[in-house]
This record gives C-alpha cells, structure tokens and sequence, in this order.
C-alpha cells in the first residue's frame, strides 16, 4: 500500500503586510530552498503554496503576485541543498539570472536550474507555477547528467508545448485531486514526461521512458481535442513527433489500439454529458455526434457494452435526479 504523501500548506494572505516577507522566507526554507523575498507591490507580498513531499520529489505549486526571490552565497554556505528544480510556468512573465544565463520566459515554458549555484528569479505581474524539487543524484540517475546552468524549455516548439502541458496537467491534478492511485505512480510519470522534455532539448538517444512519455503525451493530446471530428492516427501522431506506425506500437503495447481508445474517451466524455444536467436539453443523437458517432444506434450498442446501461437510462436518471 502507497503511504499518504506529506502534504502542506501556506499563505502570506492572513498576516500584517510587514510580517509576510520573512514568514515566506521561514516557510520556503522549511519545505523548499533558504531565500530571500522582495515585493514592491501596493498590497504587499500576497502568495499561497501547496508542498506534496514523495519518496524522492518534493512538488511545490505556488500562486500569488509580483515579487522576486534570491539565493545568494550566503544562503547557499548556511543551508545547502544540492538539488536541481524544475520550474513551470504557467501565469506571469519571469526572468531568471544565475550565472551569465539571463532568462525570460512566458507562460507555458519551464526552466531548469541547479540550486547549489546563486540564482535571481521574480515574477513582473500576477503568477502561478509548479516546481519540481529532484535531488541531484535522483535528477543524474534518471536524465543521464545534472545541470551546472540554468535551462529554458519553451512552449514555442509544438511537441515541447504538448509535452509541459502533459506535465502540467498531470500534475495539477495531484495537487487538486489527490488520491493514492494517482500518488503511486507519481514518480514513473513525472520522470518520463521529464526525460522525454529533456532528451528532445539535449538530443539523447531514446530511452524506454521517453516511449512511455510519448504516450502519456499522445493520451492527452486525444483527450484535449476528443470532440473535433477531425482526430485520427495522423493528426495525433503529427502533434507527438512520431510516425503512425510508432504511436499504434504504443498503444498496442497496452492491449489496445488508437481508435480504441479514442472510442473509449468518447463514450465516457459522452457519459459525462448525459449527467450533466446543464445538458440535458440535447438529445442522444446529439451527443453521439457530438463524439463522431453518425449512427445512434451504433453509439447506444457501444455505450451500453462499455458501461452496461443505455445512454437513455442514464440521461433519465439525471432528471430524476434533478426534479
């Protein structure tokens, strides 16, 4: 059984204005990295984060307003940490200095950076990111060598933007819904969509998790765009950076195939609306063209092989359950 992750939470929101910068600064020191905090907004430092503690990641997802943070020298001699963190962005446009490396990045990107090295990093407006915390060694083990500077995966190359949402998603979504299914396999999954970001950046050779990546990315690429009817093999593939052949080899790898799971996303987005009582002044035929299906006859055989009730019953039992 997976043990229950540590999990914690802080916000400068209920304090003074004058007490929030070094309860930040105590807070971070706690569960991250030793800092320094500046803020020159009006209101003064308004930020919250959300610590999950893994066996071997530290995940920290962090919202609030302007501000810059530093590590300096002095921090790095009085508490060292020898990790490497990934950051991505997801609201505000940053910079980050370490080094000679000046940085600016935009929403969707990620930057990469050791933490035993003095670094300058702020925020110029409203912000959100998720950090990855992953200790050198693990970081080595895992991505074939460490970083000794900072390094920007931008969202401008279509596969590395599908590859960070993937990532971002996937880990928004253990932030928001935890539960211990999703814990278990964290780490696998975290180390894939990463190796797979960084081999494209580093042209390594392809390794058995950039595989798994490359489906993990294909998945969500399906379940972003299930209800365009122009989703096949090609355009999924296309969007990966791999050939047909390759994205159909995945999929068989786990007993299925691309149009089956395209079919199987469509029936449970399907099922989703037919609960949604928002929607229930669409008809089934509606709904199964909206998911591709032209028939709805085959549609209701295909819904009721897959969850054992008819799409009839169950929109019924949604306005029964809202009268």
């Amino acid at each position: 059984m997976t043990a229950w992750p540590e999990i914690r939470e802080a916000s400068t929101e209920h304090l003074p204005i004058e007490q929030r910068l070094a309860y930040w600064e105590e807070y971070n020191a706690s569960r991250l990295v030793s800092l320094k905090c500046s803020s020159f907004a009006a209101e003064g430092l308004a930020v919250r984060q959300k610590n999950i503690a893994l066996e071997q990641l530290r995940l920290a997802m962090i919202v609030g307003n302007e501000h810059v943070i530093e590590r300096g020298q002095e921090a790095i001699r009085l508490m060292p940490k020898d990790s490497v963190f990934v950051c991505l962005i997801q609201k505000g446009n940053a910079f980050f200095y370490q080094g000679k490396e000046c940085l600016l990045l935009n929403p969707g990107d990620m930057v990469v950076y050791p933490t035993d090295k003095a670094y300058m990093y702020g925020f110029t407006c409203a912000m959100e990111q998720i950090i990855i915390d992953i200790p050198r060694a693990v970081f080595g083990r895992y991505f074939g060598g460490t970083p000794d500077k900072p390094t920007a995966i931008t969202a401008h190359d279509r596969a590395n933007r599908l590859f960070i949402s993937a990532l971002h998603d996937y880990l928004h979504t253990l932030f928001v819904y935890p539960h211990e299914e999703a814990y278990a396999a964290a780490q696998g999954t975290i180390h894939a969509l990463l190796g797979s970001l960084i081999r494209r950046q580093t042209s390594n050779p392809k390794s058995t998790a950039l595989m798994i990546s490359y489906l993990i990315a294909a998945k969500h690429f399906i379940r972003e765009n299930i209800d365009n009817p122009g989703l096949t093999c090609a355009t999924i593939a296309q969007a990966v950076g791999i050939s047909e052949r390759h994205l159909n080899r995945l999929f068989a790898s786990e007993e299925t195939s691309t149009a089956q799971f395209i079919i199987r996303q469509r029936l449970e987005r399907a099922y989703q609306d037919l609960r949604n009582p928002c929607l229930q002044h669409y008809s089934i035929g509606e709904i199964a063209y909206r998911y591709g299906f032209n028939s709805q006859a085959h549609f209701s055989r295909s819904f009721k092989q897959r969850f054992n009730i008819s799409p009839s019953h169950v929109q019924g039992l949604t306005r029964l359950d809202h009268q």
